[in-house]
């Protein structure tokens, strides 16, 4: 319901031609009914030949207690708290774009803030699988000397037109962690390719907390490697240690996928561009279920000196030349606003804070200068950072209230649509509110089905009618009594506890959908209690299909 791409095939809604209408999800992800997968698990109901219309009811169901696999349903949810919220696409221009699910008082407010973004954004940059050859922590500087080394016309934008000086550092290689094992390596490496590196444990709101090291050997001109000529004439201790691992880097999923038809250098790397260089950056988490935002530029290292920060691939970002726009862009990504809207869409999903999603999702207008509310946003975001580099969580948190009230301005929300967005936040967060409305605990009533609802036409057959009791308390003096297509059928039960099944015998009948009548009558805590409920039973031509086959299956769920 809430991923980008393969998810918009299922939110087609059909089974062929045949259309399938939701009429209500249950989102369980945070119960976690299934006791190993790490999944994300729903129960969606659908009605077979009805078009799809929203709202939707979206049921969000929040544990307050830990749900055990061998708890009954009544326990479950005694333990749970279910809250009802309305499901709509998130882009009303697409109707298979991700589900925007919200309560229903904020979806007023969220509205004025959909839409694109002015900015496009980036994912970090990407080794292409062999992280452990390119990440570092530097153990001591080895050494200085002057050089004289040409830049490449078309980097000089970049780099200048001569590189004076080289720093040597001692290194060794990141190992822990990585998917792909990789032998630990400690040597000395040129300085000119490496970079400070943030990964997604580094982001904090408003600041980044350290960070790594990585060598970054893509030209953000051409989009390959350095030449490798060059780097291998006057950057030999670098060349050497990459080329150490080249068989490996040859064998990069990634590189044999996209490159390995090239004639490009072996340690070519990927998501780089000349925005990469950019001298401000607003970067993210891209996975998660709560964004968080903060305005990177350079670090004054003390291995490398002044050097710019670059953010890894489980990152996204926007790059801008101007420090002003870079910290009312943070701004806005930081408000309350924007965290309702991406949680509600696509909280915890892998589509997050993707560069498209944050591109398709928030209107987020051009920095205007002139414009009061951008400057004042500018303003604040500065602030901002500045009490998270202390800690001083007390005056961050008003300085973060007026940014929601600011941002609410920017998108012409009012103070009570700006509430509504906050109470919404909360409600997603466990918090309670004076009008929060949740799902009433059901009652666990008796259930009656066919078992085998599908039979075959000019046979004699035998049909099964089972009464399941999801009560902890046995059902007793249950009566039951099913009129069939050609005759009635009575049974009596003194006591149910779990199950019981009736078998009824049933003459050849012809083509076609039968209606089967059927009233349960029963004791439960010492009341009285009726159940009348009308089941369908399909006989189907000899030589028709009784189940869906697997082609229709891939057509529902995608490839």
């Amino acid at each position: 319901m809430k991923t980008k791409g393969a998810g918009e095939r299922f939110r087609r809604f059909k089974i062929g031609l045949t259309p399938l209408s939701p009429s209500k999800v249950h989102d369980l992800v945070y119960i976690k009914p299934f006791e190993d997968p790490n999944n994300r698990t729903a129960a969606i109901l659908l009605k077979k030949g009805e078009e799809t219309y929203y709202p939707i009811t979206y049921i969000f169901w929040r544990p307050k207690a830990s749900v055990g696999q061998t708890d009954s349903l009544e326990q479950a949810l005694k333990k749970t708290e279910r809250m009802e919220l309305l499901a709509k696409p998130s882009d009303e221009r697409n109707v298979l774009s991700p589900w925007l699910t919200l309560h229903k008082r904020a979806w007023g407010a969220v509205q004025k803030a959909l839409g694109k973004s002015y900015y496009k954004c980036y994912a970090g940059i990407y080794s292409g699988g062999a992280n452990a050859v390119y990440w570092f922590r530097i153990i001591d500087l080895h050494g200085e000397k002057d050089v004289d080394i040409n830049v490449p016309p078309h980097l000089r934008k970049i780099f200048g037109e001569k590189i004076r000086r080289l720093r040597y550092v001692y290194v060794e290689n990141v190992t822990e962690g990585m998917k792909k094992k990789i032998k630990s390596i400690s040597t000395v490496l040129e300085d000119f390719f490496l970079y400070p590196l943030i990964k997604s444990q580094h982001i904090e709101k408003w600041r980044i907390n350290g960070y790594i090291y990585s060598l970054q050997m893509h030209d953000p001109i051409k989009r390959v490697g350095y030449d490798e000529c060059w780097v291998k004439i006057n950057f030999p201790k670098t060349y050497e240690h990459l080329k150490s691992f080249e068989a490996l880097l040859l064998n990069r999923a990634a590189f044999k996928k996209y490159m390995s038809a090239r004639d490009v250098p072996f340690y070519t790397m990927y998501n780089l561009g000349g925005y990469t260089y950019a001298p401000y950056k607003v970067v993210w988490n891209r996975m998660g279920d709560k964004l968080t935002a903060c305005v990177v530029s350079s670090a004054n290292d003390k291995f490398l000196g002044n050097k710019l920060i670059l953010p890894e691939n489980v990152l996204a970002f926007i790059p801008t030349d101007n420090e002003d726009e870079a910290y009312y862009l943070c701004a806005i990504l930081n408000s309350s606003i924007a965290d309702l809207i991406l949680r509600s869409i696509a909280g915890g999903t892998k589509s997050f804070g993707t560069p498209k999603m944050i591109e398709e999702t928030l209107n987020i207008p051009r920095y205007d200068a002139k414009n009061v509310i951008h400057t004042r946003l500018v303003v604040l975001s500065k602030k901002a950072h500045q009490l998270a580099s202390t800690n001083n969580i007390q005056d961050l948190a008003q300085i973060e209230g007026e940014i929601d009230k600011t941002v609410a301005k920017l998108y012409g929300i009012n103070d009570d649509e700006l509430t509504e967005i906050k109470n919404a936040l909360k409600l997603l967060e466990g918090e309670q509110i004076e009008e929060e409305t949740v799902e009433e605990i059901p009652t666990l009533e008796p259930d009656i089905i066919i078992t085998n609802p599908v039979i075959q036409e000019n046979h004699p057959a035998q049909i099964e009618i089972t009464v399941t009791n999801p009560s902890e308390e046995p059902i007793t003096n249950v009566k039951i009594k099913a009129q069939l297509p050609n005759k009635k059928v009575e049974e009596l039960f003194q006591v149910i506890e779990k199950q019981e099944k009736l078998k009824a015998n049933l003459e050849a009948l012809p083509k076609g959908e039968y209606k089967i009548r059927i009233t349960m009558e029963y004791n439960a805590k010492g009341a009285a209690q009726k159940i009348e409920k009308t089941l369908t039973l399909f006989v189907k031509g000899s030589g028709e299909k009784k189940t869906i086959e697997r082609g229709e299956i891939d057509e529902l769920f995608g490839d």
